[in-house]
């Protein structure tokens, strides 16, 4: 394992391990959750645990966390511990004792606990260190359904924000024993904690860490080709880092190398295939290249392993592209559920019907939405301007579409749509000239809005 052991709750479980190592399971607690249907590799839960703090002294730890701002409380049971080799039914009357107690059942219920034990989860949470290279401590719950079901996860804590999806995957592609309530199957959430503890450290692994936190500095800073020299070397010195990989890719995207991109990103997966970055970044690259076949199939996996707004709007463009518009019409619907303060999918969504030539009154709310969110997102007023066109509109439409080039001259959409609609109101004149402009900063534009046609 180059060096990286996993450290489970004060145990340590190596690949060359010879002990039994234990895990502990956690008290209960309060914090903000977070709903999420992950199957594949993401995991953000939702589950609602007592509204009550452990009441713990010695063994509590107090740290600040994430952006919820709640403090976390890190629980370490030291006078108990469960062997993750034994399924549920193998537990001695201590280990069940302890686990009861900590899960504060009452007389007869059961908790919900992995079907084959622990161990197979701590192995991969091992195999997910070993290519992350992360540290500190995961607390999370797993949300698991009568049938023993994983249905989401909850991240209190987590080494990276970044790979929660990945942490993610082995607790949510577990079978679990169901819990037991008032003798019945029932929903109940199974807490885990780790720490992710590097026993000796490779000094490469630690130079390849370095130059990654210089090439995030180099990004923050649109240093480019800088962030992807320092990438560059990280990957030299440790090949089998996945992350590196992946912010080269995006890097690459930027730089609009985009075979090259996609070479990193194929890698990446090929060395952590639950890594869900990595096929969002690859799915972007098909998107730009046109071949949204791949792109969704691509982003559809990312969905699966991380389904967030800005996965569902990505795919809803290339679905859109792809002349799916009522797939693309829901997945931004279910991007802007997961995220209503967006004001690119209020306008992509715009933007999709008036191309479509449908719910124009929907498509005018969307821009406004948009607007309202960002008064000056000039790409809304250009789709507004255009669902102004489909209602015929024409003097409204010429208003955004003056708006937008007089903050923007460069603007040929914007050029070319108010050379439809100024030759809807007869200044044939007026619309020839927007039309040559247009023209002459992108020949090819015209292909871009076929299907607009202008009643007269």
């Amino acid at each position: 394992m180059n060096g990286w052991r996993l450290r489970v709750a004060g145990a340590t479980l190596a690949e060359d391990s010879a002990g039994e190592p234990y895990i502990m399971p956690l008290e209960r607690t309060r914090g903000t959750w977070v709903p999420a249907l992950l199957c594949s590799l993401l995991g953000l839960p939702a589950a609602s645990w007592a509204d009550r703090l452990p009441d713990i002294e010695e063994s509590t730890v107090q740290e600040d966390t994430a952006s919820t701002g709640t403090h976390i409380p890190e629980t370490v049971a030291r006078t108990w511990g469960i062997n993750p080799k034994k399924r549920y039914e193998q537990l001695s009357p201590d280990e069940l004792s302890g686990l009861r107690r900590n899960e504060n059942l009452t007389e007869g219920d059961e908790p919900a606990y992995p079907k084959n034990g622990l161990e197979e989860i701590i192995r991969e949470m091992a195999t997910i260190q070993k290519f992350t290279r992360v540290k500190g401590h995961l607390f999370a719950t797993v949300r698991v359904d009568a049938h023993g079901d994983a249905q989401s996860v909850q991240f209190f804590k987590t080494p990276s924000r970044d790979l929660d999806q990945v942490f993610a995957f082995p607790l949510l592609k577990a079978k679990y024993k169901p819990a037991i309530c008032h003798g019945s199957p029932c929903v109940k959430d199974f807490p885990v904690l780790i720490n992710f503890a590097p026993e000796s450290t490779d000094p490469r692994h630690e130079h390849a860490l370095a130059l990654l936190a210089r090439a995030n500095r180099f990004m923050t800073a649109n240093d480019v080709p800088h962030e992807i020299d320092d990438l560059t070397e990280a990957i030299r010195l440790d090949p089998t880092f996945v992350v590196p990989w992946v912010h080269r890719g995006f890097a690459l995207i930027r730089m609009k190398q985009f075979d090259q991109a996609i070479a990193d990103f194929d890698k990446a997966i090929s060395i952590l295939p639950s890594y869900g970055d990595a096929y969002r970044g690859r799915g972007s690259v098909y998107f730009r290249k046109n071949d949204y076949e791949r792109a969704i199939r691509d982003l559809s996996d990312a969905i699966e392993l991380r389904p967030t707004a800005d996965e569902y709007s990505l795919r809803a463009s290339a679905y859109e592209r792809a002349g799916q518009y009522e797939r693309a019409m829901a997945d931004y619907d279910e991007s802007i559920r997961r995220y209503p303060k967006d004001d690119r999918a209020f306008n992509s969504r715009c933007w999709a019907r008036a191309k479509a030539n449908v719910q124009l009154d929907s498509a005018l709310e969307d821009c406004n939405e948009a607007l309202r969110l960002n008064p000056n997102y000039r790409a809304a007023l250009d789709s507004r301007g255009y669902v102004y066109l489909r209602m015929t509109r024409y003097e409204d439409a010429v208003r955004d579409f003056s708006l937008c080039i007089d903050s923007d001259p460069g603007a040929y959409s914007s050029l070319y749509g108010r050379a439809l609609a100024k030759r809807a109101l007869g200044d044939l004149d007026g619309s020839e000239s927007d039309l040559q402009a247009a023209r002459k900063i992108n020949p090819s534009m015209e292909a871009e809005f076929t299907g607009f046609e202008i009643a007269h």
